[in-house]
């Protein structure tokens, strides 16, 4: 059994995957919640395991700072008695090549999910993170990381808009395809948002194309992925995992 942890700037997602070769694991258990930047023994004991079961591994990657990981290692050797595999990002792996001079300044989230989607299958690949940012990357159908983008998550825009303007404070709402033009200015926020993602991935897409010239897989995950994904082109899809399925890819440190 190995737990796998996805460790983001606001809330952790976790899984416990049965054995079995990459891809082939089945998820036994899963769950997400909120670390509010308080890294105790309380936070980590949400991680409820079936009784009896200790993961013969820990895998973790995490964009939230050392602390995070000090107090889960401490608790992984108190309670599991197993150290920590910590997802780091490399030049090259996994047959993708990364695009930046520093691999070290590539988010580990960015780069996991990348190795995910090239792995799935082939063609070239937009890989689209809908989370506190907005991540969009291209992969080349022969794994070079071509770059990407990055730009505020549909939360971010939305609080900046509360802040700076004091006339448009409107509720979060439902993202559907029906985006059109706001008839009040609930509506002109809660559609316009997303649509600015969707603009983005399309300009990606056909940036890409360009590249590329075969065919193109689009990969959607993060918080806001389920909002956004009707907006986006025609086969693009949902991966509610895509960042903790590239831990089977990655390279560690202990």
């Amino acid at each position: 059994m190995r737990l796998e942890l996805d460790a983001g700037n606001t809330r952790v997602k976790w899984r416990l995957l049965s054995g079995g070769d990459a891809g082939l694991e089945e998820v036994v258990v899963r769950g997400v919640f909120a670390h509010g930047g308080q890294f105790t023994d309380v936070l980590w004991q949400q991680i409820v395991l079936p009784d009896a079961i200790v993961p013969e591994s820990v895998c973790i990657t995490s964009v939230a700072g050392d602390a995070l990981l000090q107090s889960l290692l401490r608790y992984s050797e108190a309670h599991w008695r197993q150290p920590l595999s910590v997802a780091c990002v490399t030049p090259q792996q996994a047959g993708v090549k990364n695009a930046y001079a520093d691999c070290s300044r590539l988010g580990v989230d960015r780069w996991l999910a990348i190795l995910a989607a090239f792995n799935r299958r082939a063609g070239a690949h937009l890989v689209i993170d809908c989370g506190s940012a907005v991540t969009v990357d291209l992969v080349s159908e022969a794994g070079q990381h071509l770059g990407g983008y990055i730009v505020p998550g549909l939360q971010l825009m939305r609080r900046a808009l509360f802040k700076d303007t004091d006339a448009v404070q409107v509720a979060e709402g439902v993202v559907s395809g029906d985006c059109g033009p706001g008839q009040n200015t609930n509506e002109a926020v809660n559609h316009g948002l997303p649509l600015m993602v969707a603009g983005l991935v399309a300009e990606a897409k056909s940036r890409l194309a360009s590249l590329s010239g075969g065919p193109i897989n689009i990969w959607v995950t993060g918080g806001d992925a389920e909002r956004v994904l009707a907006l986006l082109p025609e086969g693009a899809e949902y991966c509610q995992d895509l960042v903790l399925d590239g831990l089977a890819y990655c390279a560690y440190r202990q």
